[in-house]
């Protein structure tokens, strides 16, 4: 009897269970191809947002940069700006004989004659500090309505009052003048209102505060330099100026810490709430800080001045050989010690050579017998181009200029200085019918003494 099966079952080996292979084995890949595109996004997501968060730093670090830069010059006009003002670097703070001070000393002569203080007074027994040397001060001519008033300068020395020391963190010294421009008042020694003391160049400076050992600068880490503290346990300073700047090789016995320059860091303060993200109270918050410093470049001397008549050297044959006589006109470089290759005084090429030279650091390209540590270690003795101008520091405005007066007789004669007395006449000598002496006169007889030289 036959049956009939409706069913049936066919195998064909190997095709079904190699299908399923290839499928996980794609699979896989996959998952593993958009793992690695996850971790990739992830890893230049971290590494955008690490670049950003640089951007934002640098930028925040370049403002609070400017700031300082605006800062410093406003504290510069404020206290430089008017014509009765002199200006010094703390370096001007001596011994009784009048040598330079050891850091860590106390000096002398911190009063004028009348007893007023000039700003060099010792703290906690030092005057001055290494990192401080080079602070840029400040001075007025004490007025008649002066704590300790002056009187005119034909009666006794004039007498300096201490404005500022221009740095970070002196920005709330302030001062007033009388209607002459002399100084009324100043509170550049005194405390504040709320009690703080200025930043003096006797103010300690701790080296160790940043792991910085002053006898070996050539071991420091740039890192620590904003670690330094000054004047007090916590009030934090930066070095401005160190071992990439000003050398690391001792001078004479002085260490290279003596040219370098410290100041004082200032927080930047501003409400809580003025920030995005930090509430809104107004509990102020440091959101940077900031620390600067001015330098006094018209205690230096210019590199890059050049005698125009070099190898004139005979006046009585040569005009420009007398011009040269009459004023300097280059500093003389070459006479400082290790900088005796430099372009001399009757090098007939000085002009083009030194006029190649636009920074101190090119200095060793001109003359390579100066090294570039001889060169840093020059950093507060030359400047490209040390400028001034003639000040009347008395009354204000510009000084005179009387050339065209003594220039020819003519002048003179029309000049309403002919006759008259130099001293004011209250304080002049009275020399009978020779009237009140010096006179102008004697000024324009002196310039006008041999004015050619001839040959005998």
């Amino acid at each position: 009897m036959r049956k009939d099966y409706p069913y049936y079952i066919s195998i064909k080996p190997g095709r079904r269970s190699g299908s399923r292979g290839f499928a996980l084995l794609i699979t896989i890949t996959l998952l593993a191809f958009l793992v690695l595109l996850l971790v990739s996004l992830a890893s230049l997501t971290r590494v955008e947002t690490q670049v950003a968060s640089n951007n934002q730093s640098l930028s925040q670090a370049r403002q609070n940069a400017l700031m300082a830069l605006n800062i410093a010059l406003g504290q510069l006009q404020k206290y430089t700006g008017p014509d009765q003002r002199v200006t010094a670097t703390a370096d001007i703070a001596s011994t009784a004989d009048g040598t330079r001070l050891t850091a860590g000393s106390p000096a002398q002569n911190t009063t004028s004659v009348n007893g007023t203080a000039n700003g060099l007074s010792p703290v906690s027994g030092s005057s001055i500090q290494s990192g401080t040397r080079w602070w840029t001060g400040v001075w007025g001519r004490a007025g008649a309505s002066y704590a300790v008033p002056a009187k005119s300068i034909y009666e006794e020395t004039p007498s300096p009052v201490l404005l500022n020391w221009l740095v970070s963190g002196n920005e709330d010294r302030t001062f007033t003048t009388d209607a002459s421009g002399l100084i009324a008042t100043s509170n550049a020694d005194a405390r504040n209102a709320a009690g703080l003391a200025p930043f003096t160049p006797g103010s300690p400076v701790n080296w160790a505060a940043a792991g910085l050992n002053p006898t070996a600068p050539a071991d420091w880490i740039p890192g620590a330099y904003a670690n330094l503290e000054i004047k007090s346990s916590g009030q934090k300073a930066v070095l401005l100026v160190g071992p990439g700047t000003a050398g690391t090789e001792p001078i004479n016995g002085e260490a290279a810490t003596e040219r370098y320059v410290v100041a004082p860091i200032k927080n930047i303060e501003v409400p809580a709430s003025s920030v995005p993200g930090l509430g809104s109270g107004s509990t102020s918050i440091t959101v940077g800080r900031y620390a600067w410093w001015v330098g006094d470049e018209g205690t230096k001397a210019s590199y890059s001045l050049a005698d125009p008549h070099a190898g004139q050297i005979d006046p009585s044959s040569s005009d420009k050989a007398r011009l040269r006589l009459m004023t300097a006109s280059r500093s003389g470089i070459e006479l400082v010690p290790d900088w005796q290759d430099y372009p001399a005084v009757n090098d007939t090429d000085a002009v083009t050579k030194v006029g190649r030279v636009i920074d101190l650091r090119q200095v060793p390209l001109l003359t390579p017998s100066i090294t570039n540590e001889e060169q840093r270690a020059s950093f507060h003795n030359f400047t490209r181009l040390s400028q001034g101008l003639l000040t009347d520091t008395l009354k204000g405005g510009l000084r005179k200029d009387l050339t065209h007066s003594f220039e020819s007789s003519s002048n003179w004669n029309a000049s309403p200085l002919k006759g008259a007395g130099i001293i004011p006449s209250p304080y002049s000598p009275d020399w009978g019918t020779s009237g009140l002496a010096p006179k102008w006169d004697w000024l324009y007889s002196f310039y006008n003494t041999n004015p050619g030289v001839v040959s005998p």
